[in-house]
C-alpha cells in the first residue's frame, strides 16, 4: 500500500495544480493527503512484523527503507493521529465551503477535532492513565469515568464528523433550486461518501483498526499472518476509489462555476474538435457550390435572353452568399478570443435591452414576459457580449413560436439569486426540442432549421457563457416547451479584488 499512498500523493499535487481556484479540489486533496499519511504511517507500524511476510520487490524495499528510519512509538502515534485530524479537518473544510461558513464558525467547528487530537496525544494519555490508576486506588473513580467518556467522545467525533459532510449536503439539496448547485451537490457528496467507506472499512475498522488513537502499543502489535491479505485487498480498494474520484472529478468538475475564468473554449467538447472544424469547411463548401449554379444559371439565362430569370437566380445567389457572410463573421467571433472586458454588470439591464433588441410581431402575438424579484444583479462581465447571448436566445424562441403557430406564444424569462449565484430560466411553448437533439443543441453548425446556413447563434451562447465562467443547460419536450438555464456567478468585490 505505501507505492499506492506515494501515487496518491503525486495525485495530490496534480489536483493542486489543475485546480487551485477550485475549493472542492482542495477538500478532496486534503481527504487524500490525510488517507496517504495515514496508510504510509500505518504501514510504518504494521512493517515491524509484516517485514518477514513480505521479502521481495518494490513494497519490500520501500518498508525496509521506512522500517530504517527508526521511528519513536510516540511519533507514530502522533502522526497516525494527525491523519486523522486532517480527514477531519476536510470533512469540516466541505461543509464550510457547501455553506459559506465564515472562518469564526469553522474553527467553532474545529474544536472538538482539536480536543479529540490532544487528548490521543501519548504524552497526554499517559497522564490521563497515571491520573485514572490513582483514582482507583482512591476509589474515587472521577478519572476513571472521564477515561470512559473520553474513549466514548473520540469514537463519536470520529462518527459524526464522517456523517455530518453527507448530511449536511442531503440538506442542502433540498433547499437549492439552481441547477448547477444540485449537481455539485450530488457529485461531491458521492467523492465524499466514497473516501469515507474506504477510511472506515480499510483504515479505521480494517488492518488499521489497532493501532487508532491511543491504541498503538508495541503489546499490539499485529502478529496475525492474514494481515497481509487484508493489507492487498485495501490497497486493491485505494485504486480503485482513486480511479473512480480522478473520473468524477475530471468529467464534471463539481463547483466549476465559482473557479476564476480562464480563457475561452472554442468548442463545447475537445474530442469533436476535428469533427466540428469539417462540418465548417464542408457548409462552406456547399456554401460555393450553391452561389456557384446559381451564377452559372445566371449566365445561361442571359445567353438565352431569360433576363426575368436572370435576376431570380442572381438574387437567390446573393442570399446565399449573406447569409453565409453572416455565418462567417459569427464563425470568426468563435474561433478568435473575443476582446471581453469584465467589470460589474447589471444582469437584468442585459436582459431588458436584449428585450428591445427582439423584433416580434406587432400584432402581439408572441409575448415577452420577465419575472423577477430583484432589481439589482450584479455578475463579473461585458454587457455586449451578455445581451447578444440574451438576444439569440430570444431569437430562437421566437422563431420556434411561429413555427409552432401556438394562439398563446409566450416566452417567459426569469430570474433568481441564491446567495453566489444566479439563474436566468427562458423558456417557452413553442415546437420543442427532439430528445436526440438535447446533446447536440450546443455543438457549432447544429442546426433543425431549413435554412442553408445557421447554427452558430447557440454554439456562440455557449461560448459566452462559459468565457464568464457560467453554466448552460437546455430542456424540453417535442412540440411542448424549451427551456435553456443559465447559472452566472454574483458579483463579489473583495472575491474579485483578491482573485483578480
Amino acid at each position: 500500500m505505501l507505492i499506492s499512498a506515494i501515487f496518491l500523493i503525486l495525485i495530490i499535487l496534480c489536483l493542486i495544480i489543475l485546480y487551485r481556484t477550485n475549493g472542492f479540489a482542495k477538500v478532496i486533496s486534503m481527504y487524500f493527503l490525510a488517507i496517504a499519511v495515514n496508510v504510509i504511517i500505518g504501514m510504518i507500524y504494521l512493517s515491524k512484523t509484516m517485514l518477514a511476510i513480505i521479502g521481495k520487490g518494490m513494497e519490500f524495499r520501500i518498508y525496509a527503507l521506512f522500517n530504517g528510519i527508526r521511528l519513536p512509538l510516540s511519533t507514530i502515534v502522533r502522526v497516525f493521529n494527525f491523519s486523522i485530524f486532517m480527514f477531519l479537518i476536510a470533512a469540516v473544510l466541505y461543509v464550510r465551503y457547501l455553506y459559506r461558513l465564515t472562518w469564526k464558525k469553522t474553527v467553532i467547528l474545529l474544536l472538538p477535532c482539536i480536543y479529540m487530537y490532544i487528548t490521543t496525544d501519548p504524552y497526554v494519555f499517559r497522564m490521563i492513565y497515571y491520573m485514572t490508576v490513582n483514582d482507583i486506588v482512591q476509589n474515587t473513580y472521577v478519572w476513571k469515568r472521564y477515561m470512559e467518556f473520553n474513549d466514548m467522545f473520540n469514537k463519536a467525533v470520529l462518527a459524526v464528523y464522517m456523517a455530518a459532510p453527507v448530511l449536511c449536503a442531503l440538506w442542502k439539496l433540498r433547499r437549492t433550486a439552481i441547477f448547477v448547485k444540485r449537481k455539485d451537490i450530488i457529485v461531491s457528496v458521492i467523492c465524499v461518501v466514497l473516501i469515507n467507506i474506504f477510511a472506515y472499512y480499510s483504515l479505521f475498522m480494517g488492518v488499521f483498526k489497532d493501532i487508532m488513537f491511543y491504541n498503538v502499543n508495541e503489546a499490539k502489535l499485529p502478529v496475525n499472518v492474514q494481515t497481509n491479505n487484508h493489507v492487498y485487498f485495501s490497497q486493491i480498494f485505494l485504486w480503485l476509489m482513486i480511479i473512480m474520484l480522478m473520473a468524477i472529478i475530471l468529467i464534471f468538475r463539481p463547483f466549476r462555476v465559482l473557479e476564476k475564468s480562464s480563457g475561452l473554449m472554442v468548442f463545447p467538447r475537445r474530442g469533436n474538435q476535428a469533427k466540428d472544424m469539417s462540418m465548417v469547411l464542408h457548409a462552406y463548401k456547399n456554401a460555393f457550390l450553391g452561389v456557384l449554379q446559381q451564377f452559372t444559371l445566371v449566365q445561361t439565362y442571359i445567353e438565352k435572353g431569360a433576363y426575368e430569370r436572370a435576376m431570380n437566380s442572381a438574387g437567390i445567389g446573393k442570399g446565399i452568399a449573406s447569409e453565409y457572410m453572416e455565418m462567417l463573421t459569427k464563425t470568426l467571433s468563435l474561433l478568435g478570443k473575443p476582446n471581453i472586458k469584465f467589470k460589474r454588470t447589471d444582469l437584468l439591464y442585459c436582459i431588458n435591452k436584449a428585450m428591445q433588441r427582439v423584433s416580434l410581431p406587432s400584432d402581439g402575438s408572441i409575448k415577452l414576459d420577465l419575472l423577477t424579484d430583484t432589481v439589482d444583479v450584479p455578475v463579473y462581465g461585458d454587457e455586449r457580449y451578455l445581451i447578444e447571448v440574451f438576444v439569440n436566445l430570444f431569437v430562437n424562441s421566437a422563431e420556434a413560436l411561429k413555427k409552432k403557430n401556438n394562439p398563446d406564444a409566450r416566452i417567459k424569462v426569469s430570474v433568481f439569486q441564491e446567495e453566489d449565484l444566479v439563474q436566468v430560466t427562458v423558456i417557452d411553448n413553442g415546437i420543442g426540442v427532439e430528445r436526440k437533439n438535447l446533446r447536440r443543441i450546443f455543438r457549432p453548425f447544429f442546426t433543425t432549421k431549413s435554412s442553408t446556413a445557421g447554427g452558430v447563434g447557440l454554439s456562440y451562447v455557449w461560448n459566452v457563457i462559459r468565457q464568464h465562467h457560467g453554466e448552460i443547460r437546455v430542456k424540453g419536450t417535442e412540440n411542448e416547451y424549451t427551456e435553456f438555464q443559465i447559472v452566472l456567478p454574483v458579483y463579489n468585490y473583495e472575491g474579485r479584488k483578491k482573485h483578480g
